[in-house]
């Protein structure tokens, strides 16, 4: 049987790689709550308010993208 040892630069690379995830959850998560919110004052916003509804949206999905 081959003894496995622990290498402490490929746990190092994990606990990097989790910890990138972890940020990405949080991220996607505060993401779909701003949208959530948006889409609720959508939902009774007159016909002139939906362009800056629209505005706000696009700045939300540039935050996802570019940050």
């Amino acid at each position: 049987m081959i003894e496995r040892r622990r290498d402490p630069d490929r746990r190092r690379e994990w606990r990097l790689i989790l910890e990138q995830s972890e940020r990405q959850r949080v991220k996607i998560e505060r993401l779909l709550a701003d949208l959530d919110r948006e889409l609720a004052q959508m939902e009774g916003a007159s016909a002139d308010s939906l362009s800056a509804h629209a505005d706000r949206l696009r700045a939300m999905v540039h935050w996802f993208r570019y940050s």
